[in-house]
């Protein structure tokens, strides 16, 4: 699928495309992180920035990015409109998507860098994604290299941690905009799983490798009650994307089963927001599989 293109000697190697509501700091802190980690590599940042006056592009500017071309833009809100606008202006050979409050691992980019290198023909590869100190962030994470396929994608892949050829992306199309975080839509959540499904779906290959790490904290560890509602946010897009791209309906049921049955365990810890969203989680899958049945 990919053409395995080699280093442009004019372009970045690598576009991070970020969308953004405003999280200085945090930007300020995945920026450094790109910096001390980049190597040789060549790194353009596009920023898509949904903040009220476009705030956090004029505050980012004051913070020094030495070796990092930062490029700025804007769309209407919802984190996949903001990454499409961000790819439109992507003049690297390889576009990673992070949320604003990640940091990259020292080694990463080279190493997504360097397994791309070695493989031309695949069309993307994704990483783990970890809190500070080493745990899962998220997902429970494979541990082993794999490729990404349609039965293990729920624990291979978020966001943060794909990392998807250019010329791949001009084939397949961004994210699509009407599921997602701040979509509007009913479905809140899948559209980075819902790119990746696609570029299976065109006969692109993907490479897991649990090596590649992305810090993110991760927020069931102090969850609130608004995480409660989260979760059905992104039960509503495992069950839509189960059935819009046919996937297995048996991992589906399992997958709530074990839902379900950590619910009394949780009420028992007396951990009530972790029971919630456990439950709310499973509540959402059925509604996302109800909503993907549409015409």
């Amino acid at each position: 699928m990919s053409n395995g293109s080699r280093r442009d000697a004019s372009g970045p190697d690598i576009t991070l495309a970020i969308s953004t509501i405003g999280r200085d700091d945090d930007l300020a802190a995945l920026l450094d992180s790109v910096r001390r980690g980049r190597g040789d590599a060549r790194v353009e940042v596009v920023l898509a920035d949904q903040s009220a006056g476009r705030a956090a592009s004029e505050r980012l500017k004051a913070v020094a990015t030495p070796g990092i071309d930062v490029r700025y833009t804007t769309s209407p809100l919802g984190v996949s409109r903001g990454r499409n606008a961000a790819l439109a202006l992507a003049r690297g050979r390889i576009v990673a998507f992070p949320d604003d409050n990640i940091t990259y691992a020292p080694d990463a980019l080279a190493t997504v860098l360097a397994l791309l290198e070695a493989r031309p023909t695949l069309a993307a590869v994704t990483g783990r994604q970890v809190t500070a100190d080493g745990r899962d962030s998220m997902l429970r994470w494979l541990r082993h290299p794999t490729p990404l396929t349609r039965d293990n994608w729920t624990r291979t892949a978020i966001a943060s941690t794909m990392f998807i050829r250019r010329d791949v992306l001009d084939v397949v199309g961004g994210f699509a905009e009407d599921i997602g975080t701040g979509s509007g839509g009913y479905v809140g959540a899948g559209e980075e799983s819902d790119l990746l499904l696609r570029i299976l779906q065109a006969g692109g290959e993907i490479a897991y490798d649990p090596s590649i790490r992305v810090v993110q904290p991760d927020p069931a560890d102090e969850p609130d009650p608004s995480y409660v509602r989260k979760m059905r946010l992104y039960g509503r897009g495992q069950g839509y994307l189960v059935r819009r791209h046919r996937l297995s309906i048996p991992a589906l049921l399992a997958l709530m089963g074990r839902k379900l049955l950590a619910v009394p365990i949780m009420l028992a810890l007396r951990r009530t927001v972790r029971a919630k969203s456990q439950a709310s989680f499973v509540v959402g899958i059925v509604e996302g599989w109800r909503y993907g049945g549409r015409p």
